[in-house]
């Protein structure tokens, strides 16, 4: 009986410690690094209408559309992460990580 609570506790624990660090690796991953592009992605129908607000400054350039539905790469001085997300509902991820980059007309990633 203690055998089998131990190995429990033991999985409990290792599940704990491989979510946590695949969460730390994903946020690592997909944050938006410094000076490079972003892909805005909106999170519902108001993240949608702002895009074009978020987009509005000068100093903002639009690159390409994203390879997810409605979502656009972007380059330049956006607000702040969590500013985007809770302020806009719109999520910017780092454009340079697979599946979040622009997409050709053809479907290919460019």
């Amino acid at each position: 009986m203690k055998d089998a609570k131990r190995r429990l506790q033991d999985l409990l624990l290792f599940s704990l410690q491989a979510g946590v660090s695949l969460v730390v690796l994903l946020g690592m991953f997909l944050v938006p690094q410094p000076n490079g592009p972003v892909t805005l992605v909106p999170l519902n129908d108001a993240g949608e209408q702002a895009i074009p607000t978020i987009l509005s400054p000068g100093d903002i350039k639009l690159l390409a559309r994203g390879s997810m539905p409605n979502s656009y790469v972007v380059a330049g001085p956006l607000p702040d992460f969590v500013d985007l997300i809770l302020e806009h509902g719109v999520l910017a991820l780092n454009a340079r990580a697979p599946g979040c980059g622009p997409v050709s007309l053809k479907g290919r990633r460019i």
